[in-house]
């Protein structure tokens, strides 16, 4: 657990570095003319049951990522309107590509077949 936010998950998320070409086996297609590609994105985010709203995940995330920008180009509040459009887009495909799916992905299966590993996480679900 984290000081002052309880048990939860830990997600670790990284972006390839802007010369590659492919990363944990994908390719990676060439930046489209005009476009800035977002290189070394590096992501934490970390999920947890909130104390107030049973029933309901509070998120806490933190990201560095490199792009080859002016400082002085770069609006703050483009900035945030970035990061929350991203932020959204990134909780929606967790939806959408994991949660909505859960029981076709076979994950009761690797919990079966593992329950030393995911008894951690299975116990921080009962609280």
């Amino acid at each position: 657990p984290i000081a002052d936010l309880g048990p939860g998950v830990l997600m670790v998320d990284s972006g390839p570095r802007p010369d590659t070409t492919t990363y944990a086996g994908w390719d990676v297609p060439p930046p489209r003319s005009r476009t800035v590609r977002l290189s070394c994105v590096n992501m934490l985010t970390y999920l947890y049951p909130s104390p107030g709203r049973p029933g309901f995940t509070n998120a806490f995330v933190g990201a560095k990522l490199g792009a080859s920008f002016p400082q002085r180009l770069i609006l703050p509040s483009l900035l945030r309107t970035f990061l929350a459009r991203y932020a959204v887009a990134a909780f929606k495909a967790i939806k959408t590509n994991i949660v909505d799916g859960w029981d076709t992905l076979g994950y009761a299966g690797r919990i079966e077949a593992c329950p030393a590993f995911y008894s951690i996480a299975s116990s921080m679900a009962k609280l």
